[in-house]
């Protein structure tokens, strides 16, 4: 399928990711249905974007979605891309049960219930594509992102069983998995964890050419960055190989919590 060809439904539309991809298939000539949270400014967005309409709609709530999926029947849409997500980062036990929660339920439930929702109408066009985002953090687990790594595991474990459930089928699954991406996303307390620990990012545009490349494609899988894309299979083959690799990590967040809340919170 080209740019072109292809009407999408893209959630999280109004975020940093979102609107690369956004101006990306934009320019390529998709018609799209942008869809983010009430307030999020994508109605706004959608009035700048040429083919684009906005729905404002949360795809987390059994509402939200069944107002999405009435909205991709009239554009009549042949492909999802979910970028939306919620960061969550710290040691466990200084994590606010509410933050983990909803990252749990936007980062994993919400791309799995809505493509569920999506698949009837899908599964009816000559082809389709669902485009998840995931992330590096969904193959290797780092020191203070054990609850957002549950969410990206999940989901980079569900796109690859949906893969195989749909095979040759019309449908075709992509999960896309980007390493540090400099957005707002990763501001803050993030931000200085990676300047400390030497980790790379990569700006929001090398996601939206992935993106645009994937409707171009078979179902599978992407990890973007190097060395990422080789230590992501490694880790799966030999995790403990990697463990040792990732004191420092450990060593950077034990700093940052004691000095955010005055007292150690992991084991240095």
């Amino acid at each position: 399928m080209k740019p072109a060809e292809a009407r999408i439904v893209i959630v999280g539309a109004a975020g940093a990711i979102g609107r690369c991809c956004v101006a990306a298939l934009a320019a390529r000539g998709a018609r799209l249905l942008l869809v983010d949270r009430p307030g999020s400014g994508v109605d706004g967005l959608a009035a700048q974007t040429p083919g684009a309409s906005a729905i404002a709609a949360d795809a987390g709530s059994a509402d939200g979605r069944t107002a999405i999926v009435a909205a991709a029947r009239t554009l009549n849409a042949n492909a999802l891309l979910y970028a939306a997500g919620v960061p969550v980062f710290g040691p466990l036990e200084a994590l606010d049960e509410v933050a983990f929660e909803t990252s749990l339920r936007v980062n994993l439930m919400g791309p799995l219930l809505l493509t569920r929702a999506l698949l009837p109408l899908l599964a009816g066009q000559a082809e389709a594509h669902v485009i998840w985002l995931g992330s590096t953090l969904g193959r290797i687990g780092i020191p203070g992102f054990a609850a957002y790594s549950a969410g990206k595991f999940g989901l980079r474990g569900a796109a690859e069983a949906l893969r195989r459930e749909w095979g040759e089928g019309p449908v075709r699954i992509h999960h896309i998995a980007p390493r540090a991406v400099r957005t707002a996303f990763n501001a803050g307390p993030v931000e200085a964890y990676n300047q400390a620990t030497g980790t790379a990012s990569d700006p929001p545009e090398v996601v939206a050419d992935a993106v645009c490349s994937a409707l171009g494609e078979p179902s599978g899988e992407r990890f973007l960055g190097s060395p990422e894309r080789f230590a992501a299979p490694l880790n799966g083959l030999a995790p403990g190989l990697l463990d040792g690799a990732f004191a420092k990590h450990r060593q950077v967040l034990h700093r940052l919590w004691s000095r955010t809340t005055g007292s150690a919170s992991v084991n240095p």
